[in-house]
């Protein structure tokens, strides 16, 4: 695939990661500041369900005296969409609730997240094997979002945690270690250093609601006979292709938007063996 080719393909991947909402959607505001996004109806029911919750014209609106301590109110929150039967499955995980400057508001069940259109955090590890092939992997034919699709070697959404009264979100590093681990079943010591990419914004509507992601991206290449095996059941299998094999495959659309985006980053910034820049 020639480089006008691949520049044509990430354009294309680019204006497919700006989807705007197909229905109408109101703001989420804690705190004075806008965390996410509802549709009209999810936005009533949460305002006539969950004790300091209330509409602002088109806005819905945690109450100043919840902002301070807003656990509770995005407890209850979760509980009232779970309860209305707008939720998927039930993860029993907690993500941070993200202002726009990156300051951690509070943390929410992470089924929760797209109904609200809260901004998420991912990590994406684009794995070099060191003949030259890249590691990919083919995500499970159970998987909510992108079933069966091809993916980059590990990925995942940044968790948030309790430390004494507050919640903080994990850092980077951290989630990026934690999600190779249970997806590929690879220690830090089985990878060089991972380096930073990029960072991408995908923006687009899924089933459950509407996806406003911050892609963090990194490259590493495995240790020689170091080969990935998946531990969360999230991966049906593993394979190591040539650079220009993938490339066709992302433009068949098999490979996921995020990871198309994240190896043509890696691409693009000379992480990938056999792909220059262009």
């Amino acid at each position: 695939m020639r480089d006008v080719d691949r520049l044509a393909l990430h354009a294309a991947l680019r204006r497919r990661a700006a989807e705007t909402p197909r229905r109408e959607r109101w703001p989420f505001e804690v705190g004075g500041r806008t965390v996410g996004s509802v549709e009209p109806s999810d936005a009533r029911l949460l305002a006539a369900r969950v004790a300091g919750v209330a509409l602002d014209d088109d806005c819905l609106v945690l109450l100043p005296r919840c902002a301070g301590d807003a656990a509770p109110a995005f407890e209850a929150i979760a509980i009232a969409l779970r309860d209305a039967g707008r939720l998927g499955r039930w993860r029993d995980e907690r993500l941070p609730v993200l202002a726009d400057d990156g300051s951690v508001l509070g943390a929410i069940e992470r089924a929760t997240v797209r109904v609200l259109g809260l901004r998420t955090l991912s990590t994406h590890l684009c794995g070099c094997d060191p003949g030259g092939g890249i590691w990919v992997q083919r995500r499970a034919a159970d998987k909510t979002v992108d079933p069966g699709l091809l993916d980059t070697l590990s990925g995942g959404l940044v968790g948030a945690r309790r430390e004494g009264a507050a919640w903080v979100a994990e850092s980077l590093p951290e989630a990026l270690a934690r999600e190779t681990w249970e997806e590929a079943g690879l220690r830090p010591h089985d990878y060089a250093p991972p380096v930073h990419a990029g960072t991408a914004r995908v923006s687009r509507v899924l089933d459950d609601g509407y996806m406003s992601e911050d892609l963090v991206v990194h490259a590493t290449t495995l240790a020689a006979g170091v080969v990935p095996e998946n531990r969360d059941g999230e991966v049906d299998e593993f394979a190591c292709l040539g650079a220009h094999e993938v490339l066709a495959r992302i433009a068949g659309g098999e490979f996921t938007l995020e990871a198309s985006l994240a190896i043509l980053m890696c691409a693009q910034a000379g992480l990938v063996p056999g792909l220059a820049p262009g």
